[in-house]
């Protein structure tokens, strides 16, 4: 158990769990059960797309032992293939069975949207023109954990949308893409020889750390038009102070083994980012 705990990336999970926190606590009216089984789904994708990534990348190579980040099982030995495959298929038919309800909630558009998400997972590491290796990846991070997921959210709590939603689903959606940037940073001379083009493979480093600073500050800033609704909503900006200073990291990092703390830590900002907005909604 403790080895599948590990293969979740239970630190990575804040990625699902915010765009659906924000898009719930954004709603006048709130169904319990309609809010469980959105995070059902979503946490059904990503964990899903976790196992995918660990088994297609032991399948194609990327994986080897000089790599920098955490462990892969497979890779490690202490996980087989089959058994991989076998979880992912779990995790997907876990998501599609609480997708299935939400579409009876939402209608044809959250199935279709349900579809491509579950396939994206799946073709974010599968194949050579995966999203992944072709630099694809960053933008399907952004469009679904921020506005996708936002909007879907309160779409299956109220039947309706608001533009003024896409001012809340920027921070969900770029600062996972900033987790992103912050590993491809570190995996760059790899992903490099086996032929995976990352945007910060294709552009260099220094891309990279722009890439990196702007999805902060352009994910974090936006929340501003919102106080003018809801003043509390002011508190989310808090979320720039550790982000101050994630972004001198990545602009002054020495060792790759530096990126895996700065990874972690966007992760948090994003956690922290996501607990100050809940609290200015509520409040």
């Amino acid at each position: 158990m403790k080895l599948w705990l590990e293969a979740m990336r239970p630190k990575t999970l804040i990625i699902t769990l915010s765009p659906i926190l924000i898009g719930t606590v954004l709603s006048p009216i709130w169904n319990l059960l309609t809010f469980l089984m959105t995070l059902i789904c979503g946490l059904g994708i990503q964990i899903g797309t976790n196992f995918a990534n660990d088994y297609f990348d032991h399948k194609q190579g990327s994986d080897t032992k000089k790599r920098k980040g955490p462990r892969r099982l497979i890779a490690s030995g202490h996980v087989s293939p089959q058994a991989m495959r076998f979880a992912m298929i779990v995790a997907f038919a876990i998501a599609f069975l609480a997708g299935l309800y939400l579409t009876v909630i939402g209608g044809w558009v959250i199935f279709a949207l349900l579809l491509i998400a579950i396939s994206s997972g799946i073709g974010y590491s599968a194949g050579k023109c995966s999203l992944s290796r072709t630099g694809l990846a960053d933008l399907f991070v952004f469009l679904f954990f921020g506005p996708i997921a936002v909007l879907a959210t309160f779409y299956l709590q109220t039947g309706a949308l608001s533009w003024l939603l896409l001012w809340a689903s920027l921070a969900p959606g770029l600062i996972p893409v900033a987790v992103l940037t912050a590993n491809n940073l570190r995996d760059r001379t790899e992903d490099k020889k086996c032929k995976k083009m990352t945007l910060t493979v294709r552009f260099g480093k220094t891309f990279g750390r722009w890439e990196y600073t702007l999805c902060l500050l352009v994910g974090i800033l936006p929340v501003i038009p919102l106080t003018a609704i809801k003043f509390w909503l002011i508190l989310p900006l808090v979320a720039l102070i550790p982000a101050v200073f994630l972004i001198r990291r990545i602009w002054s990092y020495k060792r790759l083994s530096t990126l895996n703390d700065v990874l972690a830590d966007t992760g948090k900002t994003l956690l922290l980012y996501t607990a100050l907005f809940i609290i200015g909604a509520l409040l």
